[in-house]
């Protein structure tokens, strides 16, 4: 006999799979029958929550209670949104909700306030965040929500010029380098090393190589010389690949690249650090040479496949601690140091690059060239953060408000700050 009955529920289930019915109207009464369930149920909790929280002292007896009250109260909230509920029910969680309510107002409000008075995007998040999980909302929940929604050009703008208004002015170079990141980024293609302005045309550059061998090969030769101007090469330049203006830079900028090849391992030298330091104090020395140095290495590294390209940004990584490519050219460096195979050093390389154009973080005279490795491993070598004031991090030191009794916000006095040790 139960052999049988065992035999009778495989059939059963065979028969069941084979001519299962879908009804969608089924699946709906089992959630409603579900919903219902859990108000019978909620219903109850609330109304201990709601009691245990009415007599509860102040303190972690009244926090726990308060817990209570939140999680029955969100949990109806998902409820309403499947069936009915009842007169009582409405009312209980009415009362819950506006207790949740108040509660998030006395939390959310403040910080949403300092978070749009600063316009600081991380503390507007975690009130998004945490308005949305308790499904609060009021008018300055709604402003951070559309604060959020602008581009980020167009936030790290006003936050530059909240910054200046607040005189902030660590977060005032803070958001300056974030917006030349985000311009840098946007209008890659415009810095490209060939859109560099003063470089000579790469028909002109060609052209100015004369000699038997260009003369003989005809136009073909100065063409193909044309299109590798910016390309490495292992050969010295016949001319120097901006335009300067004399004839003492013009030899002066071919002794640079030659040095170069040097240190590179190009060319044979006895000291290729001295040549590194001697292209260094050049254009330590020369401002119209400077465009020159950071054109020549970025030639040096495009479209180089050899050992050698390690040692060219070796030398790039010098430069930027030494000499600061300066306006017009900085736009152009960073735009090729955003494309380093190794995104850490290029951020490295970024981050010292902004901070050459304020004046900081640079050395005071070059490395003599027994020295010269050591000042690179300490650039590359140890790892440690990036200033935070040359991060994309957006850094704030008036990180806290006044009010007047009439809820007035004023400006953060000077002496507020974060006490970030690095800040102070």
């Amino acid at each position: 006999m139960r052999r049988r009955r065992v035999r009778a529920r495989a059939y059963d289930g065979t028969i069941r799979q084979i001519f299962a019915l879908h009804i969608p109207e089924l699946k709906q009464l089992r959630e409603l029958r579900s919903a219902f369930e859990q108000w019978v149920r909620l219903e109850r909790e609330l109304e201990t929550a709601l009691a245990q929280y009415a007599i509860a002292d102040e303190g972690d007896e009244e926090a726990a209670a308060f817990a209570a009250v939140e999680v029955a109260c969100l949990h109806a909230e998902k409820l309403r949104g499947v069936v009915k509920c009842t007169t009582f029910q409405q009312k209980i969680y009415e009362h819950a909700r506006k207790i949740v309510d108040a509660n998030a107002a006395a939390r959310l409000l403040p910080l949403a306030e300092e978070a749009l008075w600063l316009l600081d995007k991380a503390k507007m998040l975690e009130v998004q965040e945490e308005a949305a999980r308790v499904t609060f909302t009021s008018k300055e929940i709604e402003d951070v929500a559309e604060m959020l929604t602008l581009p980020e050009e167009q936030l790290v703008a006003q936050q530059l010029k909240r910054a200046h208004e607040l005189n902030d002015p660590m977060r005032v170079r803070n958001r300056e380098v974030r917006l030349r990141n985000i311009y840098v980024a946007k209008y890659t293609r415009m810095y490209v090393p060939v859109a560099f302005p003063r470089l000579r045309s790469p028909m002109e550059w060609a052209e100015a190589k004369t000699g038997l061998k260009t003369l003989l090969k005809g136009r073909s030769a100065v063409e193909s010389l044309a299109a590798a101007m910016m390309e490495h090469s292992v050969k010295p330049i016949h001319i120097s690949l901006t335009d300067v203006e004399s004839v003492e830079l013009l030899k002066e900028s071919l002794v640079m690249f030659k040095s170069m090849l040097a240190w590179a391992g190009e060319r044979p030298d006895p000291a290729p650090a001295a040549q590194a330091c001697y292209v260094l104090q050049v254009a330590k020395d020369t401002v119209e040479l400077r465009a020159e140095l950071y054109l020549q290495l970025m030639k040096q590294l495009t479209l180089n496949s050899k050992p050698s390209i390690t040692k060219y940004w070796d030398l790039f990584a010098l430069a930027l601690l030494v000499v600061p490519p300066g306006a017009g050219c900085d736009d152009f460096v960073h735009a090729f140091i955003s494309r380093h195979p190794d995104p850490e050093l290029g951020k490295r390389l970024i981050g010292q690059l902004h901070a050459g154009r304020y004046g900081e973080d640079l050395l005071p005279e070059v490395p003599p060239p027994e020295r010269l490795v050591d000042a690179l491993r300490a650039f590359t070598g140890i790892k440690k953060a990036l200033s935070s004031r040359f991060s994309d991090q957006d850094l704030i030191r008036a990180a806290t408000m006044r009010k007047t009794q009439s809820g007035r916000l004023l400006v953060p006095s000077p002496e507020q700050g974060t006490g970030d040790p690095e800040l102070m």
